[in-house]
């Protein structure tokens, strides 16, 4: 029978001492069945601490996720681009739970709603006589906070049902 060195311990040992393979060239794996073992015995153990200290490592993973949010959002958009299937998918499967978390934001956060809707309101009138503006929730309230809730135009205080164009208004 042949020898073969572990990558891990670095002894050279007998074939028979590593686990099978079929995918490498000898059909051996690359570490020896001890060094293997203690792999799985040193991932039970780690498995085991972090449990332990589950506290520890949900506190870091909070902080790592509020560092990282653009990079998580981006990574979740291209997710959904390649797999619409699972996005669908999804959906169904949590219509019911989806559809209570966002009455209840809404209902939790009244202004950010009445924001979304006028948005929403404004680019629908754009879109209907081709005046080609839209606006998102964010956009708008940028806007307004950029004139100080006045008209961009005259400076007067806007009231509760003003609208955004003020030279074409969107009828």
């Amino acid at each position: 029978m042949g020898l073969k060195t572990c990558s891990k311990c670095k002894f050279e040992k007998e074939l028979d001492e590593f686990h099978r393979d079929k995918t490498k060239k000898d059909g051996r794996k690359s570490q020896c069945k001890n060094c293997a073992n203690n792999n799985i015995k040193r991932k039970l153990y780690d498995k085991k601490y972090r449990e332990e200290h589950r506290d520890y490592y949900r506190e870091k993973h909070a902080e790592w996720r509020s560092r990282n949010r653009e990079k998580i959002r981006i990574d979740a958009r291209d997710y959904r681009r390649k797999n619409p299937h699972l996005t669908v998918e999804y959906y169904r499967k949590n219509k019911d739970r989806i559809n209570n978390y966002a009455k209840k934001y809404r209902l939790e956060n009244p202004d950010w709603y009445k924001e979304l809707k006028r948005a929403g309101k404004h680019k629908r009138r754009a879109r209907k006589i081709g005046n080609g503006g839209s606006y998102t929730a964010d956009e708008l309230r940028e806007c307004l906070n950029h004139f100080n809730n006045r008209c961009a135009y005259t400076g007067e205080p806007l009231r509760k049902n003003y609208h955004l164009d003020h030279v074409r208004p969107l009828i």
